[in-house]
């Protein structure tokens, strides 16, 4: 027998009714092989801080920002459509660091919000992007870690317009320089210590190792582990043959970033938002070269290299 709500049956006498409810599962299934589209970005407008736990609110799973990758609290909705290689579980809103804890930690401004699930964004890092950020300032002066920053922003730019991976771009452009915390005539001993060979060019121009050890300070203090991101910083000061479109936007953004000022620069910048990336590359190993040049310095084979890869490969 069926009453006017559906969703309650009467059997024998008595009301049954379905709850809503849903199975979930750790074998290895295809829907956990789907990541969320992320489109979104953030904001602290319209993401806030919980007023007693350092996270977001995130109000619905599918306004996630792509472009954030610290705490989250989400709804528990977010369940039904996690990814673990996309995010990772940190807990809820009771049940965090691992402890239960007696109060909500989800509180924005004196409102308690909807019970939420913690997240992170899986990324390759053992840092946070705001961890990475704080290293970076305590060991780099200040004139420096603004570079740094401007760097990051700019390469993310550059990647959003050539459909490079927004996340790289922008802690390739973080740490690009994270090996400026030594002086000149320390590099060298760094790079003996980390196995880098020192080349003539280096030899005369210490300042050159720096992309190389910080190449490897990536890994060594900043817990990143990305052979791409490792590689662009490696490439970013003289450059070389057959760069990647990672190598080239961290190249390019180290001489265009906002704090840079030369003459010049407004042309580069120009450049940035209409010519293709290997035209802008081509223009900015040109510019660099006849820099040098003037200036009665050495010329880093590499960067000849890479100006001549361009040139052999411009019609292929």
């Amino acid at each position: 027998e069926a009453c006017k709500d559906r969703s309650i049956v009467i059997h024998d006498g008595r009301h049954m009714a379905r709850s809503q409810s849903i199975w979930f599962t750790n074998f290895d299934i295809s829907k956990f092989r789907e990541e969320i589209p992320l489109y979104k970005k953030y904001s602290p407008e319209e993401y806030p801080r919980y007023d007693n736990y350092d996270a977001i609110e995130v109000s619905k799973t599918a306004e996630i920002p792509c472009d954030y990758y610290g705490v989250m609290g989400v709804p528990i909705t977010f369940l039904d459509k996690y990814d673990p290689r996309q995010f990772e579980i940190l807990g809820d809103s009771r049940y965090h660091d691992g402890k239960t804890v007696a109060d909500d930690i989800n509180y924005v401004n004196g409102k308690l919000t909807y019970r939420r699930i913690l997240i992170r964004r899986r990324t390759n890092f053992k840092m946070t992007i705001d961890e990475m950020r704080r290293e970076l300032q305590r060991r780099l002066n200040k004139k420096r870690f603004a570079h740094s920053i401007g760097v990051a922003n700019t390469a993310v730019k550059l990647a959003k317009r050539f459909g490079v991976d927004e996340t790289k771009a922008y802690v390739a452009g973080l740490l690009h320089d994270c090996a400026r915390e030594f002086e000149n005539d320390e590099l060298p001993a760094q790079a003996d210590i980390r196995g880098i060979k020192i080349g003539d060019v280096e030899r005369a121009m210490p300042l050159l190792l720096h992309p190389y050890i910080g190449a490897k300070m990536i890994r060594e203090i900043y817990g990143v582990n990305d052979a791409e991101i490792s590689q662009a910083i490696w490439r970013h000061t003289v450059g070389a043959a057959d760069m990647t479109a990672l190598d080239k936007i961290i190249y390019f953004a180290d001489m265009i970033e906002p704090n840079r000022n030369y003459p010049g620069v407004e042309k580069l910048r120009d450049l940035a938002e209409t010519a293709e990336l290997d035209e802008i590359l081509l223009t900015a190993l040109s510019e660099s070269i006849i820099f040098v040049v003037q200036k009665n310095s050495l010329v880093h084979p590499e960067t000849i290299a890479a100006r001549n890869f361009l040139l052999l490969n411009k019609n292929s």
